[in-house]
């Protein structure tokens, strides 16, 4: 928190409450004058009038109906971060209009110009600038601090056969999409599973032992000495805070999820210029992927045929690892931008 503002912080999501209290550790200051669940839809107005505060920040396209109606009612400005023109904002405009109250001061920052463009055809008086995506400075973040675990780990594991392969935050799933090319694989494969419980640890280590490979669990020793080097190299990351350190390292990365619930971060790869793949569940909701996609730096998989292909073209992608890597670079400096906007919105108030 920026000496001279006093800040609130809100979650709705359970999942996020490990964040919020790790946050709350790292910002000891009187300026962050609570952290926690925000009202319920039904809540808002009680809340607004007594906090009072000088401007409302929300992110992506999260809008609630009576959280609008009260902001408009005090005059209090509405900034969204990462905004897109979603469902969810056609509704809260919808009952603004019904009931007659007019929208409150709308300042939208979006990821992109085509975000942009969708937000000005929904909402054209509403104050647009086209911000960029923090997420890919808080990965940077993450990314520099590393973990020390990891970096023994790998400098132990140095020694394994290249090319070196990561499946990130991996499913059964994905992996069982990936069978023909695993099967052929040269080199290491690491498997990172997006869980680590013993149950599902014990599913995939079974998966790739059906598939020739001879899965070495890192939590069980610090080297590779007993490593079966013929066949199958498999190395089984059974721990957590791997993923930004493999993906530094690797010559080709397959991102999680795609298969089952929805892709996870394919940002924290492409910091690093290395050739992605995913599968197609939820790559729709994320504005990095187009930007991958076009670039070329990322492809979604959804058959065999796809797969073949992708594969037989790793070689040749491998000679755009610089491009990507300041293609990212360029995408980083959102945050500071964002908080520039927000601090003159403050000034004006």
């Amino acid at each position: 928190a920026e000496k001279g503002f006093e800040l609130i912080l809100t979650i709705f999501s359970q999942s996020a409450q490990d964040a919020l209290a790790q946050l709350k550790k790292e910002v000891k200051d009187a300026s962050l004058i609570y952290c926690g669940f925000a009202p319920w839809e039904g809540e808002w107005e009680q809340a607004i009038r007594r906090l009072r505060p000088s401007l409302f920040v929300t992110t992506r396209y999260e809008a609630w109906p009576e959280l609008w109606l009260s902001l408009k009612q005090h005059g209090i400005p509405l900034s969204m971060i990462s905004v897109q023109a979603r469902k969810s904002l056609q509704i809260a405009k919808g009952f603004c209009q019904i009931l007659g109250t007019g929208l409150p001061r709308l300042i939208l920052l979006p990821v992109t110009h085509e975000d942009a463009a969708g937000l000005a055809r929904l909402l054209p008086k509403a104050q647009i600038e086209v911000a960029g995506d923090p997420r890919w400075d808080r990965v940077q973040m993450r990314a520099q601090i590393g973990s020390r675990r990891a970096k023994t780990l790998i400098q132990a594991f140095a020694g394994l056969n290249q090319p070196w392969g990561v499946i990130g935050s991996a499913w059964l799933e994905d992996l069982n999409f990936l069978k023909p090319a695993l099967r052929q694989n040269q080199g290491t494969l690491w498997v990172v599973p997006h869980r680590v419980d013993p149950s599902h640890i014990q599913k995939i280590e079974s998966f790739l032992v059906n598939l020739g490979f001879h899965p070495f669990r890192t939590s069980g020793t610090s080297t590779f000495e007993n490593i079966n080097q013929k066949g199958g190299l498999c190395v089984l990351v059974d721990e957590v805070g791997f993923l930004s350190e493999l993906y530094s390292l690797a010559d080709w990365v397959f991102v999680g999820g795609g298969f089952g619930s929805g892709i996870h971060s394919t940002i924290e790869p492409a910091l690093y210029g290395v050739p992605i793949a995913c599968g197609p569940h939820g790559s729709q909701k994320f504005a990095e992927v187009q930007a991958l996609l076009t670039s070329g730096q990322l492809h979604i998989l959804r058959n065999t045929s796809d797969l073949s292909r992708w594969v037989e073209t790793l070689q040749l992608k491998k000679q755009m690892k610089e491009q990507w890597k300041l293609d990212a670079l360029e995408r980083l400096g959102a945050t500071d931008r964002i908080w520039s906007i927000l601090k003159n919105l403050f000034k004006e108030r």
